[in-house]
């Protein structure tokens, strides 16, 4: 009841609009993938057209997955470099529900307040820390490719223990299939600078432009590439993919 008197508390909702047949939905989305080892939480708001029949999101995520820790700091090193990137918006709405939705709202609002004070955390808490973690996804379901397909800019908040808090371009793609869900996640600082990642069936493979990045994934042993998970539970391994592959995801979107 405190939120139908104050939308701007976080917590989860649903709201049916019988008149423009419209249905909207905030808190913690589950999209109902399976990615084994690979975690991740939505939080955010959908919204449901029923006469169009579109469905829009706009979410924070946060992605964790077993990888070289090297070539996790180099991805992130890199697009912190770059300073012709725009930042994101912390004060946009999706933003400060989404933190409390994840972190609490004590702990939120502490950030708010040392961000307000010194531009960035003085430490990003154990509670917010994550392989990768976006603070601005856009996704629209097509029913064709039965995925959410991001659209538009995407923000990266921090990069394991290290802060970002920029936007980028790039697509996202989380999809449904009988031979299993896959996530794919294309981040592009410019056109000759960007990072891929694509998770299918218990295997990660990963490219980049940076040869420093491939480099490392290249060197690592099989053995070190596994990671040990208890019996019963999906297998996971990472590699080194190809431009081809991250060429072949990118064509889906060039009439964009």
């Amino acid at each position: 009841m405190d939120k139908l008197h104050d939308f701007e508390l976080h917590g989860s909702f649903v709201s049916l609009d019988r008149l423009y047949c419209n249905l909207f939905a905030e808190g913690k989305i589950n999209f109902g993938v399976d990615l084994g080892q690979v975690k991740s939480e939505i939080v955010g708001n959908m919204n449901f057209d029923i006469n169009k029949n579109t469905v829009i999101v706009d979410a924070m995520m946060t992605i964790d997955f077993f990888f070289a820790p090297q070539a996790i700091q180099i991805m992130a090193d890199t697009i912190n470099a770059d300073n012709f990137l725009r930042p994101v918006n912390t004060k946009r709405l999706t933003f400060i529900k989404g933190m409390k939705e994840l972190i609490g709202v004590d702990l939120a609002e502490q950030l708010f307040n040392e961000a307000r004070l010194l531009g960035q955390y003085k430490k990003i808490p154990d509670e917010l820390l994550h392989t990768i973690l976006l603070t601005d996804v856009h996704l629209k379901w097509n029913q064709e490719t039965t995925s959410f397909q991001s659209f538009g800019k995407i923000g990266i908040g921090n990069i394991d223990k290290i802060q970002i808090n920029k936007l980028v371009d790039g697509h996202i793609e989380i999809q449904k299939k009988r031979s299993g869900d896959v996530l794919t996640i294309y981040l592009e600082i410019d056109r000759n600078s960007w990072f891929f990642f694509n998770y299918k069936r218990g295997l990660m493979q990963a490219y980049a432009t940076n040869t420093a990045f491939n480099e490392v994934l290249r060197g690592i042993k099989t053995s070190k590439r596994k990671l040990d998970v208890p019996r019963g539970e999906q297998q996971y391994m990472f590699f080194l993919s190809n431009v081809t592959r991250k060429n072949q995801f990118l064509r889906q979107f060039e009439d964009e």
